[in-house]
């Protein structure tokens, strides 16, 4: 995957460096490599994207006994914090801080807050999208954060460059690849490189959500041709491996 935009990167003229530390700023950036070589790179400015921390300082929390650290708030999963009373969401708690992940904690307070009945948040399957050329969508486990849980999975992957409205677009950089558990067709997780790749995740996000199976995926007729094929075209791929030596020919 990290390949595929590193060459997106190189097609556009972007040098990318990577294990590589920035050591400090003096006459240009001195950075070194996984050996200790240090390189001078001139320039004209800097960004320094470091990430963001929950602003929780110096707004009384402390005197409203609510509970925090310098990750944020803490909320269970109904989202209270530790006064049953309040309620906290958004990149200010300890979750994703992503607008659709607020936005959704949001709706669940207002659910917990003012109607009979409370929900818990399912974090199982946050969707995310890196907005970069080719896109990098997913949804739940990749296959390194399987093997770290130690779970039994099964893997399957299409390219693009094998879907008609793709060819057609002449975008065909890319594929998608959806883990699903070993003995059944329910999605684990799901990773799409390519153009438009965030949305054409949403399908297969909503089949893991409500535990919908890759068998329905392949089951449902899908326009042709469309970029949204790709959905049915790894349900497909899952199909393919339950035939037996016999239905194959």
């Amino acid at each position: 995957m990290m390949h595929r935009l590193l060459n997106g990167f190189e097609a556009e003229g972007i040098t990318v460096l990577v294990k590589t530390i920035a050591e400090q700023v003096d006459g240009g950036l001195i950075v070194s490599d996984s050996k200790g070589q240090k390189t001078n790179i001139e320039f004209d400015q800097i960004l320094i994207a470091a990430g963001r921390l929950a602003n929780v300082n110096g707004i009384g929390l402390e005197n409203a006994k609510i509970e925090f650290d310098h990750h944020g708030i803490k909320i269970n999963s109904y989202l209270r914090t530790s006064q049953t009373h309040s309620y906290a969401c958004g990149d200010v708690t300890q979750h994703y801080q992503f607008t659709h992940t607020a936005d959704f904690q949001a709706r669940l307070i207002l659910r917990n807050a003012l109607f009979p009945g409370k929900s818990k948040i399912d974090y199982r399957a946050v969707s995310w999208c890196t907005f970069t050329e080719p896109e990098i969508a997913r949804v739940g486990l990749n296959e390194s954060e399987a093997k770290q849980k130690n779970l039994v999975y099964n893997s399957y992957r299409y390219s693009l460059n094998d879907l008609d409205r793709a060819i057609c677009d002449r975008e065909t950089e890319g594929f998608i690849r959806v883990l699903t558990e070993k003995k059944t067709d329910q999605i684990l997780g799901v990773t799409i490189v390519g153009s438009h790749a965030g949305d054409l995740l949403h399908e297969l996000a909503l089949a893991m959500h409500q535990k919908i199976g890759l068998k329905k995926v392949a089951s449902t007729i899908h326009i042709y041709p469309t970029l949204a094929e790709i959905s049915k075209r790894i349900a497909d791929t899952y199909q393919r491996t339950r035939l037996t030596t016999t239905t194959r020919h």
